[in-house]
């Protein structure tokens, strides 16, 4: 008589499609919906292509307000057994623009050839690429609200300096545009502040609720900002 509850095998199945997919939405979901509960996440969802006309489907397609800034992410998951290549990125690229999306992110199981991790890196629209391990670990959230401002399309991410609370500040590790998250308000926003020889303080107000900040300048460098205590909104 066979033993109805065998031991487990030494090796793990490869899962399914819907639940490969269904785990990352559900991850999604919940990183999203901690920061930004306003957003919409939708699983499976189906848009009518702005330059095809036919009906498109994204495995996980996320619209709403991001400090201030309107997002539609598209997110698409590929199971294939060999990595993915340039062309499948290609097509990806032409995917975005006919679903109007402003970012994406394409998500493998098997990882990218080099030339397909170069050609996402140089597309005209804020791409990712990231294998599922990767994706399972992202923090959505963070994902979002650390986006480059300062033009559309542009795929460049925010590295903020640390701040215990208040305003604070970060540039863009593609265009190298200075960016300021109010304290007050969390509008996320590209600022030019100084000029190479700026040197002392700099008064900035938020583009959102119009609360002012200090912004510290040395040799045209952001140092430090923080909330002015003369300049209220």
């Amino acid at each position: 008589m066979p033993d109805p509850f065998p031991e487990s095998p030494d090796w793990t199945p490869e899962p399914a499609d819907g639940d490969v997919k269904w785990r990352l939405y559900e991850k999604v979901v919940a990183d999203t919906q901690e920061k930004y509960p306003d957003c919409t996440v939708v699983r499976d969802h189906k848009i009518t292509g702005v330059r095809s006309g036919v009906t498109r489907q994204i495995d996980v397609w996320v619209t709403g307000d991001i400090a201030g800034h309107e997002i539609k992410l598209a997110i698409e998951c590929k199971l294939y057994k060999a990595k993915v290549d340039i062309k499948t990125v290609d097509a990806f690229i032409g995917f975005l623009e006919d679903v109007g999306a402003d970012k994406g992110v394409l998500i493998t199981t098997t990882g990218f050839t080099s030339g397909a991790e170069k050609r996402a890196k140089a597309a005209g629209i804020d791409l990712s690429v990231m294998t599922l391990e990767s994706a399972m670990e992202t923090d959505w959230g963070e994902y979002l609200g650390d986006s480059c401002k300062a033009w559309v399309g542009c795929p460049g991410d925010i590295h903020w300096d640390y701040s215990e609370g208040g305003p604070r500040f970060g540039t863009c590790d593609h265009c190298g545009k200075l960016h300021i998250e109010c304290g007050e308000c969390g509008h996320q926003d590209e600022y030019d502040v100084a000029c190479d020889r700026s040197i002392g303080n700099v008064h900035v107000r938020c583009k959102s609720c119009d609360c002012c900040f200090v912004v510290g300048v040395e040799k045209g460098d952001v140092m430090d900002i923080l909330a002015c205590a003369l300049h209220k909104p």
